[in-house]
């Protein structure tokens, strides 16, 4: 994963925050970035980064990022949906029935999958070849 200073670089340098015509050094920190984890398998192999728009702390005057004009930021992929290469490990069968309804992201599980998955697993389901990416486990292992 990138460094929390390259993504905080990558942000200061994306948009004229201050509004004053020109993308320079007045307009770094008006987003600052923060990175949990540390890219082992308990972190799913990735980190958390987040983003908080407090305007300049050093600077007095406008700032983009606040009230209405905050920006957004979407998560457009996760690993190999996204050209990367996920990270290799270890494949488990894990034999369990299954119930969610329609449309939903929730599965419940008829028996606990604590300690077998985690937030960040990927799973692939029967012979399907497509992976999903768990992003919550609830405690008891039932809730995914």
């Amino acid at each position: 994963g990138a460094s929390v200073e390259r993504v905080q670089d990558e942000i200061d340098n994306l948009f004229d925050y201050n509004q004053n015509g020109v993308i320079d050094s007045d307009d770094a920190r008006h987003i600052l970035v923060t990175r949990e984890g540390d890219g082992s398998s308990s972190w799913g192999y990735g980190y958390i980064y987040s983003f908080e728009s407090k305007g300049s702390s050093l600077l007095v005057g406008d700032s983009s990022v606040l009230g209405s004009n905050a920006p957004k930021f979407d998560i457009t992929n996760i690993g190999s949906d996204g050209g990367c290469s996920d990270a290799d490990g270890t494949g488990i069968t894990v034999s369990t029935t299954a119930t969610t309804t329609n449309g939903s992201p929730i599965i419940t599980s008829s028996t606990s999958v604590a300690g077998l998955l985690q937030a960040g697993s990927r799973v692939r389901i029967d012979s399907s070849s497509k992976s999903y990416f768990i992003s919550s486990i609830s405690k008891d292992g039932l809730t995914i």
